[in-house]
């Protein structure tokens, strides 16, 4: 590229960094500089537009790659893990003021513990071996409570 042309094409850019995107704005301004023709003004315009949209595209990139990245440093940075959620939990439980306050805690750990999660009952014969899923339904579907009810 020549060296005057690479200057127009700066130029054109500064202007549009500027604001000034209007082509006839900067035709203006360009030929207070410059001493070219129009058609001759609107190729390195298109040129100029190009660079410069390759610029902000670039900077655009750029940002969003850094807003994600900040953005995963603060989800990790407030995520706490089961071990840090428990010390704090047994902290509150050990130090509250209030009993209210010391009654959540705990009610939290148990939580946390699995204390309220309901007891697995097996569905089993009179001998106390399980009974397929697959034989639980047909009973059902029988109307039966029992295998034994069936055999008898």
């Amino acid at each position: 590229m020549k060296p005057n042309k690479q200057i127009y094409i700066d130029f054109i850019v500064d202007q549009l960094k500027l604001g000034k995107t209007g082509f006839n704005d900067v035709f203006k301004e360009f030929l207070r500089k410059f001493k070219v023709s129009e058609p001759t003004f609107a190729k390195y315009w298109k040129l100029a537009n190009e660079q410069h949209y390759e610029a902000m595209q670039k900077i655009k990139d750029v940002k969003e790659a850094i807003t994600i990245e900040q953005t995963k440093k603060d989800a990790e940075r407030l995520y706490l893990d089961r071990a840090q959620r428990m010390e704090i939990a047994v902290k509150i439980a050990m130090e509250a003021k209030f009993d209210s306050d010391k009654l959540k805690a705990l009610d939290y750990l148990a939580k946390m513990d699995g204390d309220y999660k309901p007891a697995k009952t097996a569905q089993t014969d009179s001998e106390g071996n399980d009974i397929p899923f697959i034989e639980q339904l047909i009973l059902a579907a029988k109307g039966v409570k029992r295998k034994e009810e069936v055999e008898n």
